[in-house]
């Protein structure tokens, strides 16, 4: 995509590129006379040729025009189709996608800050519903956010228009959205209304408040299946600090029928609203009025006064009894300091112990707290902060993960697992370079393992170099024939690179024949019969 670098589209010189999707890229440019800035959406040039796409890009542009302008959503300002290409320019907000802070900044959104961030989605949403515009791809990759948290919708490249004339029809029966945010109406190919939106909004909440998703399935056929059937679990499961009242209005939104949902994003905003009242204190209950006391005959007021003599006599001496023995325990261990809890009971490899098992059980949240235990008696335990620096990865709490292998890296330089723990990190972040750095570092001190080939060949392909990809994982393929993963990227990279759909399939199959979980989606995606 370099060579559009300096290209001029009506106007505006693209200085550079800012983002990518499943259709295209965007880029920043600017007005050569006015200097002002916009960032304009081109298809990939592949697909520049496809009569279908193209209408498709079009038709996001006709679609976003009928929204006109408001505060919550990215305006657009121009369609130009200029040289065989088409290019749609759009407002440049200087921000980053919600997906990015959820992800690998903050983890879940403590509530306080979370609810104005709602209160914004919901205040474009409603006005793009008012136009009788469903986006049907709400998601936090389409909604930017800067650093003042203040926010706008984006990306209406599947958003239909509903008025009786509709812009442009959408086949039936065919599934459009993105499944871990599809509403149950949408998988099942339904015509799907505003309230769509409302429950895909629903799930962007949980995930903003919680830090996960609800259905998080491998498999987008079971991501789609625990959409229509299964009930999603209590987002406190995941973040316990959220408020029960907020808990119960997304959870309505998140509900199967959309005659059970809030009906409008305005209802939804009413629902917010209410759940952050407080309760009214219940009044207290009036004190009964004591009830006389019966009187009590001599004899028996005698014998309870002997009764409770005779037990506080016994109470008495066992308390000196006792006062002397700790005394003396005082005086026989008056130079030993009591140790702490941790140190009493557990030392630094028990606990690490106990975190590695459920670390093996892929209980992440459970293991770190016994890994922070072992860290806390022994800070240099390498072995717990390892397994931490993996736990807080599989969390998504990516920050805390590469803060752990910084000082692993730092400690130990020669170990080419802290390398490997670190490029994986550096992935998720989206730094492909520094991961290949490490993952370089990783097979320097380690040339004979084939993990390492796989890691630099996996990152290899998100760089499209699909040359050296195929290099890489058909090294790990000689160092490790059971590697199933590395057939299964290597046969990807066949069928995106090259158009090889032969290789590609056979080494699909073969991934999946060795026990890979992901080979039977892309068998299915490239049609790999047989």
């Amino acid at each position: 995509m370099k060579k559009r670098i300096g290209q001029n589209i009506g106007g505006y010189i693209i200085k550079k590129r800012i983002g990518e999707g499943g259709m295209g890229v965007v880029y920043l440019a600017e007005h050569s006379t006015l200097k002002t800035k916009v960032a304009i959406k081109a298809l990939y040039p592949k697909f520049g040729s496809d009569p279908e796409l193209q209408d498709r890009f079009k038709r996001e542009a006709v679609v976003h025009s009928t929204l006109g302008r408001h505060s919550k959503i990215i305006e657009l300002i121009n369609y130009i189709e200029q040289d065989g290409n088409s290019f749609i320019l759009m407002e440049y907000f200087n921000s980053e996608p919600l997906s990015t802070v959820i992800g690998k900044k903050v983890g879940p959104v403590v509530s306080k800050r979370a609810i104005p961030i709602f209160k914004q989605m919901l205040d474009g949403l409603e006005y793009a519903h008012s136009r009788k515009v469903v986006h049907r791809d709400i998601k936090p990759s389409n909604i930017l956010i800067n650093k003042k948290d203040e926010l706008k919708l984006m990306d209406f490249g599947i958003a239909k228009a509903r008025d009786a004339s509709e812009l442009f029809k959408t086949q039936a029966g065919i599934i459009v959205g993105t499944p871990y945010y599809m509403s149950p109406e949408q998988i099942k190919g339904h015509d799907a209304d505003h309230r769509s939106d409302i429950y895909s909004l629903g799930i962007t909440f949980y995930e903003t408040l919680s830090g996960q998703l609800p259905f998080r399935y491998k498999s987008h056929f079971d991501v789609q299946q625990a959409q229509v059937k299964e009930k999603p679990p209590d987002p406190r499961d995941h973040y316990p600090d959220i408020p029960g009242p907020l808990v119960k209005t997304i959870l309505r939104s998140l509900n199967k029928d959309p005659d059970e949902r809030q009906q409008s994003c305005k209802e939804f905003a009413n629902d917010i609203e209410e759940s952050l009242k407080p309760k009214p204190k219940p009044k207290p209950k009036p004190k009964p009025k004591p009830k006389p006391k019966p009187q009590s005959s001599s004899n028996k007021a005698t014998l309870i006064e002997w009764a409770f003599g005779f037990g506080f006599a016994i109470l008495f001496v066992f308390l000196i009894i006792l006062g002397f023995e700790q005394s003396t325990s005082k005086s026989n261990n008056s130079s030993t300091a009591a140790p702490s809890i941790v140190s009493k009971t557990l030392d630094a490899d028990d606990w690490y112990a106990k975190g590695r098992e459920e670390y093996k059980s892929n209980r992440h949240s459970i293991a770190v707290s016994y890994f922070n235990n072992a860290i806390e008696i022994d800070f240099n335990h390498l072995d717990s902060r390892y397994l931490r620096g993996w736990s807080f990865y599989y969390l998504e709490k990516y920050y805390n993960a590469k803060t752990d292998a910084n000082y692993l890296i730092k400690k130990r330089p020669k170990n080419p697992l802290y390398y490997r723990l670190r490029g994986w990190i550096n992935v998720m972040f989206d730094n492909l370079d520094e991961a290949q750095n490490d993952f370089n570092e990783q097979i320097a001190q380690n040339p004979d393992k084939a993990i390492g080939y796989y890691d630099r060949g996996y990152t290899k392909y998100l760089q499209k170099k699909y040359g050296p990809a195929i290099g890489d994982l058909k090294k790990s393929i000689s160092l490790n024939s059971e590697h199933a993963g590395s057939y299964l990227w290597r046969g990807v990279a066949y069928i995106e690179g090259y158009s090889n759909r032969q290789k590609g399939c056979e080494d699909l199959r073969m991934s999946r024949d060795k026990g890979n979980t992901y080979a039977k989606d892309y068998l299915e995606k490239y049609n790999c019969r047989r």
